[in-house]
């Protein structure tokens, strides 16, 4: 049983570091682009914040998502 919560999280775990990746390098694009366009940046802690949120948000969606149960 504890094998099976130990690769549970090992799995989630890794789902969320790649959802993060790649929200961190879309969101990134994102702020380049509207700093080139306003020539307002945004200060590095909140860019992290959002995309830290952005993240769990896809990953607690997708959690939510895999829990309900298929229709045949």
């Amino acid at each position: 049983m504890l094998d099976k919560i130990k690769f549970g999280v090992l799995v989630w775990g890794t789902i969320f570091l790649l959802i993060c990746f790649f929200v961190t390098i879309g969101f990134w694009i994102l702020c380049s682009l509207w700093w080139l366009v306003t020539n307002n940046m945004i200060d590095r802690n909140l860019f992290l914040l959002i995309s830290l949120g952005i993240s769990k948000l896809v990953s607690l969606c997708l959690i939510t998502l895999s829990l309900l149960p298929e229709k045949k």
